[in-house]
Order: structure tokens, then C-alpha cells, then sequence
């Protein structure tokens, strides 16, 4: 499941002077630590069980930027759900009901009831990376113009 597009466009102007840079794709590496901080930000919010959702959590490049993908389940346990009945028979939620200390079948009555109840990492997570992203961005830049052997003197 991809959970975002991380894509940093800018003025041609801008873009044309990374190229001359040497950067061959300008904005890439920013959109890499970008992802980079939101993956990183997404495994320390999110809820830990088996740890089966932690390490699902994973950018990877696509031509446009980076998509940020985590197993299915990841959604609802950010966003909850409405109510619905837990199948009768899951071994894996009867062993995490067992775990907490709770009773498997008042569990089950009780998502039936409520549902399952927010849980939010991912737009914390985005916020987060987007808090420290004008820093991240310059030190890319700063970093791009030295490899380049640029010298503005």
C-alpha cells in the first residue's frame, strides 16, 4: 500500500542550475531525505506488537520522487475504523488479546460495538519531517554545490 508521494518541484531557473551543478535528477536527493525523515518518524509512532508494521514501513524511488509503502493494516490502526465482528477464528489477534490481558470474545464484541480507535503516526510523521524540511533542503544543496567542485569565488 503506498502512503505517499513524496515530490519536490521548483522554478525552472532553479532546476536548470542544479543540472549545470552536475545533479542529473535536481530535487531527488531533498525528496530522499524527506523520505528518509518520514520513514524514520513513521517506525518510532508507530503502534509495536510483532513489529510486523515497523518493518514493513519502507520508501522507495519511483521517475517522480519516492512512494512510502507499509502493510495494509497500517491504515487503520492510524485512521480506526467503524465498527465490524473479528472473525471467530484469527489466531493473531487472539494472540495479541492474550498478550494485553484481554478476554478474546469481549474484544470481539467490543470492536463489533466501537470499532477500533485512532491510533495516529503518519501525518504526525509528515509534520515532522516537514517541521526540519528548509534544513534538510540546504544541507542537500550546500552538499551538491561541494561534490560539484563548485567555487563561487
Amino acid at each position: 500500500m503506498t502512503i505517499a508521494m513524496v515530490k519536490v518541484t521548483g522554478d525552472k531557473e532553479l532546476m536548470e542550475k542544479f543540472k549545470r551543478l552536475g545533479e542529473k535528477k535536481p530535487g531527488m536527493r531533498i525528496c530522499g531525505e524527506l523520505s528518509k525523515q518520514i520513514v524514520q518518524n513513521m517506525k518510532a509512532l508507530a503502534p509495536y506488537w510483532s513489529g510486523t508494521l515497523m518493518k514493513s514501513i519502507q520508501s522507495r524511488p519511483t521517475k517522480e520522487g519516492y512512494n512510502i509503502h507499509m502493510v495494509e493494516y497500517g491504515e487503520y490502526i492510524d485512521r480506526g475504523t467503524q465498527p465490524f465482528w473479528l472473525p471467530r477464528y484469527a489466531p493473531r489477534f487472539e494472540a495479541w488479546a492474550s498478550s494485553k490481558g484481554f478476554n478474546w470474545f469481549a474484544l470481539r464484541k467490543n470492536v463489533a460495538i466501537k470499532g477500533i480507535s485512532a491510533q495516529p503516526f503518519i501525518q504526525p510523521s509528515v509534520e515532522g519531517a516537514m517541521a526540519v524540511f528548509d534544513t534538510t533542503a540546504m544541507t542537500v544543496l550546500n552538499q551538491t554545490i561541494r561534490e560539484s567542485g563548485f567555487n563561487p569565488r
